[in-house]
């Protein structure tokens, strides 16, 4: 027999959920079935699983301790070794990279840091290094002189990043230390109740603010996506079939138009040529109904998406722009942007490369720009997660939201990189 007591950080899941992490060797058949037989108890009552496990319930396990050891074994201890020495050459690797004061807040549920671009947020093969173990190196660090940096394992918990950013894209990554953090935080993103802005350097002069808004279509398979724009109310760009010419002096974006069966969508996409620098547009089959494209191929996934955009530097060859995620859907801003005809700079799958060859070429011309901070080291997309905004939130107003009341309202901003600036002046 053994009774646990659920702590603070494990407070709020469900029972099978908080049995589960507890037992993570047991199968949901064995849990469940020790349920029903009252071999497992919640505030020494018979439970189904379903209840809410609050901080300091006890919950008893008459099993033998055979059983609870061989169902409990998370791995040899060589094995969280291994893990915790990643970890560490993870934060040693990393850490150069963001420098000397990358966390723009911290508390003993929450971080929020800023990555850098090229740095994966999560890990896409086993020998990679990403900020997920960055932030468990660097909590392995704090904790040997500081309880803000423990590490919550007694619930089986590793701490994480919440919201991922794309390899090439920089800016603010929001980050767990805690269960409850997590669950926080991505309840919180779920619900888009925080607002993130973005900047970005695009081809081509934008002057007026504008609304992109459709649905995205993923390949998982390939990990792309395309779009099928409903409208654009921006005014500086005229859609034409097969070209979208904009205003950028003697260049033209390439774009293209497929309708679809309802008669009134685009669909839009970028592919590289495999031995040309020329785009060209992919049409993708479109079914009458939103959904349709899922349930003929479950690789195929499609969801809305809305952008609010607005110049902020109006360039002859590139502007800045800052935009707002009214959804945060994959690969989001990089293809509304070339849907409309403004692909990102240097963006390696739907950009277009002859105009940022077109820009590269000048790159050296450019006042302030330092040959080891451009991109010519950048190989990526220039978008940056720039500001994050979290609501009002107070005790008592029915989100459930007890961790997240520390940064109501509070603000969060990482200016992108200077020199970005500096191509929007270039002729």
């Amino acid at each position: 027999m053994r009774e646990y007591l659920v702590s603070r950080d494990e407070r709020g899941q469900r029972l099978d959920k908080y049995l589960k992490r507890r037992l993570p060797g047991a199968p949901s058949s064995f849990i469940y079935k020790m349920l029903r037989k009252k071999n497992i108890t919640l505030r020494g009552k018979k439970a189904d699983g379903s209840e809410k496990v609050e901080e300091g319930d006890p919950v008893v396990l008459y099993l033998s301790d055979e059983t609870i050891e061989k169902f409990s074994d998370r791995g040899s201890s060589s094995g969280q070794q291994k893990d915790a020495d990643e970890d560490e050459r993870a934060f040693r690797r990393l850490q150069p990279l963001l420098g000397q004061n990358p966390v723009l807040y911290e508390d003993e549920d929450v971080l929020i840091v800023i990555k850098p671009a090229g740095v994966l947020s999560q890990k896409s093969a086993p020998g990679d290094l990403s900020m997920n173990e960055w932030l468990r190196g660097y909590l392995g660090q704090k904790r040997k002189g500081s309880d803000l940096g423990r590490l919550d394992t007694a619930s089986g918990f590793r701490p994480s990043v919440c919201n991922r950013l794309d390899r090439n894209t920089g800016g603010i990554l929001l980050c767990a230390k805690s269960l409850q953090g997590s669950r926080e935080l991505s309840a919180a993103i779920r619900g888009r109740m925080i607002r993130k802005t973005y900047r970005m350097v695009v081809h081509g002069r934008l002057t007026s603010a504008g609304t992109i808004e459709g649905d995205l279509i993923k390949d998982r398979n390939s990990n792309t996506v395309r779009a099928v724009t409903a409208g654009n109310t921006a005014k500086d760009s005229q859609t034409t079939r097969g070209i979208a010419a904009v205003n950028n002096g003697d260049q033209e974006i390439l774009s293209g138009r497929k309708q679809s069966n309802t008669g009134d969508q685009e669909i839009l996409s970028w592919r590289k040529q495999s031995n040309t620098g020329d785009q060209e547009i992919l049409s993708g089959r479109a079914g009458a109904k939103t959904g349709d494209l899922s349930s003929e191929n479950h690789d195929l996934v499609r969801r809305h998406a809305v952008t609010v955009y607005r110049p902020v530097l109006s360039g002859y060859r590139a502007t800045l722009v800052e935009a707002d995620l009214i959804t945060g859907r994959s690969h989001q801003l990089r293809v509304h942007m070339a849907s409309i005809g403004h692909p990102i700079l240097f963006d390696p799958r739907y950009g277009n490369r002859d105009l940022d060859r077109s820009i590269t070429r000048l790159l050296p011309a450019v006042p302030g720009n330092r040959k080891a901070d451009g991109p010519h080291r950048n190989r990526g997309q220039l978008l940056w997660c720039r500001e994050i905004q979290f609501p009002d939130i107070f005790d008592g107003d029915g989100s459930g939201f007890v961790i997240l009341q520390r940064l109501s309202g509070r603000a969060f901003s990482s200016p992108e990189p200077v020199w970005w600036k500096n191509l929007c002046g270039t002729r």
